[in-house]
């Protein structure tokens, strides 16, 4: 098994001490070209879909009527619909990368999560996941 490391300056700090998180920058561009303001999310290869508060969702003019419910389990094994739209313009790490699948959460705090399908659209256009940069 191939080992990927995420270097990162921002620390989580939790009950036992502070170690470094997995964080990228992105842009979630609506289809009218409005682009969200540039978000820290957190690469989460455990999540298959990206993940925004559904308030990035508004502000970029996502039409509800174009999004696609879709069951997803949570971290704690429940289970939840929420909204997905199946092309939304992104850039991750300041590169634009093909229409990607993002859902959008109804809670206002939720986190934002990069899921592996992105990760595998990033790494296929060429980014390197061991020194988190483009090449």
């Amino acid at each position: 098994m191939k080992k990927i490391t995420y270097p990162s300056s921002r620390y989580y700090v939790g009950q036992t001490g502070q170690f470094k998180q997995a964080y990228a920058t992105v842009e979630v561009i609506g289809p009218t070209g409005i682009v969200a303001t540039t978000i820290w999310a957190v690469v989460d290869t455990g999540a298959v879909f990206t993940q925004f508060p559904q308030a990035i969702a508004t502000a970029i003019k996502l039409s509800p009527s174009t999004s696609i419910k879709q069951s997803v389990m949570l971290a704690d094994g429940s289970t939840t619909t929420m909204d997905l739209y199946p092309n939304v313009g992104f850039k991750f790490e300041g590169k634009p990368l093909p229409t990607t699948k993002i859902i959008f959460h109804p809670s206002g705090n939720s986190p934002a999560i990069i899921g592996l399908e992105t990760i595998q659209a990033a790494v296929e256009l060429g980014f390197d996941s061991q020194s988190w940069h483009w090449v």
